[in-house]
This record gives structure tokens, sequence and C-alpha cells, in this order.
């Protein structure tokens, strides 16, 4: 819970008050809770009421902000990139997927590599997910640290990807993904819409 409170506190917190404050050095490294709470006392107040645990038992390990900074630049970049592809008339539906595959490939790597908030398990359960050949791409859901994985792929393909991350993932740690509801199987609908009630 500390370490998914440390990324709360430095995305919602720090990296604010950093970017706010026109005299900040731009992407410090690291910065500590002591340090933050010299330089911005009253956003480090609020990091104490918010996350009472994690200042009494980080108050000086640095916390990573550039790497914090850079997975969410990257990540606003994509979600634009992502919702100008949703509109983009003059592709095929076939380049939009491999588009937000790769996409999806990007983030979940950033959370990896920038965000610190994949596992083992998860990073061998994208393996066997991404070297399905008809998979577009895939993506760590939710807060990190385990957590769901998204996978993007046909409807065709469905069921064989199924049996492939039962054979290949769930199978060999004795368990039954489909059977204990850890596959769940989601399809696009049309949106909001207004209900009358």
């Amino acid at each position: 819970m500390l370490e998914y409170n440390e990324r709360v506190a430095v995305s919602r917190l720090i990296l604010p008050a950093l970017f706010q404050d026109p005299k900040a050095r731009r992407d410090p490294d690291t910065i500590t809770l002591d340090e933050f709470g010299r330089l911005y006392p009253q956003a480090f107040r609020e990091c104490e009421r918010e996350f009472p645990d994690l200042v009494r038992e980080r108050r000086e390990r640095p916390l990573k902000l550039s790497d914090r900074s850079k997975h969410h630049m990257q990540e606003s970049i994509r979600v634009k990139f992502m919702t100008r592809l949703f509109f983009a008339d003059h592709l095929k539906e076939y380049e939009k997927m491999r588009e937000i595959g790769d996409t999806l490939n990007q983030s979940h790597a950033s959370l990896r590599d920038y965000y610190d908030v994949s596992t083992p398990e998860v990073e061998c359960l994208v393996e066997v997910i991404t070297d399905d050949p008809l998979v577009y791409g895939a993506r760590l859901m939710g807060g990190g640290f385990g957590g769901s994985v998204l996978a993007l792929t046909t409807a065709e393909n469905t069921q064989a990807l199924i049996d492939r991350v039962q054979n290949e993932f769930y199978g060999p740690r004795g368990r039954d993904g489909l059977g204990e509801g850890a596959v769940m199987v989601s399809t696009p609908g049309d949106g909001l819409e207004s209900l009358n009630l």
C-alpha cells in the first residue's frame, strides 16, 4: 500500500506543486518528503492528511519524480492520440486496431519502466498474451502491483486467446482463469446513452 500511496502522492500533490512553482528546477530526479515539506509546506500538510503512513514511514526516502513525470506526460500524449485515432475516418479498422494496440503496448512499457507498478507475474501474462500474433496490444490496468491486463484482439480470436492464457499462464499455476472469473471478455458497445426513467 505504501508503494501505491507513494505513486498517488507524487502524481496528485508533489508534481503539481513543482510544476506550478516558477522557481522550481524542472524534472528533478528525486525529492524526499522532508525536502518537499520545507519547499511546499501547504502541499506537504495535505500529503500528511491524505497519506499519514507514507509520511511517517518514508520521510527521508528519495521519491522518483523524473520517471513518474515522464509517464504522466507521455500518457497524456497517448490519450490525445487515441482520441484522434477513434475519429480518424481515413484509416481502415485494421489500421486503427494496430495503432491502438501499439499505443497500449507503449502505455504498458511506461507503467513498467517509468511508474514501476508492474510485477513479474503481470509481465509473464503480458508476454503470453502478446506472443499471440492476433493480439494487437496489451496493458496493465488498475493501480498496478498485480492488477489486471487488458488485451486487444478480434472477436474470432477470443477463445483461442483464452485457451492460450489458460494453458500457458493459469494452468501451470494450478488455476482455472475463466472458471474463477480472472478472465473476462468485454466487447465494445455504443457508449453512453440517456435513460428515460
